[in-house]
């Protein structure tokens, strides 16, 4: 047997026993690995010609996708995001939401809110964005409260619920939502679950918890102005006693011109469109 090939299984070997099948970590791995093929020096190098070769993917410096046993590069996307971002993370806006089949719009960039900063991550096609936010606000996932034996989430437990992953997305354009992309989802989620608004009125009043406090009213004001002009200002009405007493507009869409009609009901500044593409 090659030195590539005892390297190469030693490598899928620690990538099983760290519960990351098919991904190694050099500078994790090869150090368990060396004194089997004489030395790290020789590990690092039976590894670059791997790379070289094409039967190894170097993702990062420290991070590389192992084949099968067929040759082939089974590992997918959010495998290789589970073992790159830091623990709690969740993924939030369109991915969420396209992960929730609220949306028809293909994600290949995921907005990924973690504790720590995090360099971008980039594999087969798709991306992560990593936002740094207090892990106070980490919350609204899948099954939340579920927890495997390593204390990670299990299954796809990472993915925001429709109602987090939309009131992020209404209040961050930086997630990479258009207005008209959120009012789409926004709109399906309500067909598919009548009860939605309540879901959706909780995760703003959740909005408030923790860091996220001074732009819980913000939060309130913008989703409650598109509820509205969704829906009913009956509808909107649970959203409007979130406003508080602060009488300076903010933007409805942040980050962008400051230019628009105030509304002074949601003590808004409509910056923005809102336009739902018509159904058929």
């Amino acid at each position: 047997m090659t030195i590539e090939n005892v390297v190469l299984r030693g490598l899928h070997r620690c990538a099983i026993n760290n519960a990351r099948p098919g991904i190694a970590i050099p500078s994790i791995d090869l150090a368990n690995i060396a004194d089997s093929v004489g030395g790290s020096h020789i590990a690092e190098q039976a590894l670059k010609r791997l790379v070289q070769a094409g039967r190894a993917v170097r993702v990062r410096r420290d991070l590389v996708v192992l084949p099968d046993a067929a040759g082939l590069i089974g590992v997918e996307f959010l495998q290789v995001l589970d073992v790159v971002a830091p623990n709690p993370y969740l993924i939030t806006a369109g991915a969420a939401l396209q992960h929730a089949d609220l949306t028809d719009q293909h994600y290949f960039t995921f907005s990924v809110l973690v504790p720590t900063d995090t360099a971008e991550l980039g594999f087969r096609g798709s991306s992560a964005k990593f936002f740094s936010v207090d892990a106070s606000n980490l919350w609204g996932w899948e099954g939340e409260g579920s927890t495997s034996t390593r204390g990670r989430r299990v299954g796809q437990s990472h993915f925001a619920t429709p109602e987090r992953a939309l009131v992020d997305a209404i209040n961050h354009p930086r997630y990479g939502m258009s207005l008209t992309q959120v009012s789409n989802a926004l709109l399906r989620a309500v067909d598919n679950d009548r009860r939605f608004l309540r879901k959706l009125h909780a995760a703003v009043v959740r909005y408030g918890a923790g860091s996220l406090a001074h732009g819980a009213r913000a939060a309130a004001r913008r989703t409650g102005f598109i509820v509205e002009q969704l829906f009913s200002a009956s509808a909107a009405e649970p959203f409007h006693a979130l406003v508080g007493e602060n009488r300076a507009p903010v933007l409805l869409r942040p980050g962008i011109s400051r230019k628009g009609a105030v509304n002074r009901k949601w003590r808004l500044v409509v910056n923005a469109r809102i336009d739902p593409e018509p159904t058929t």
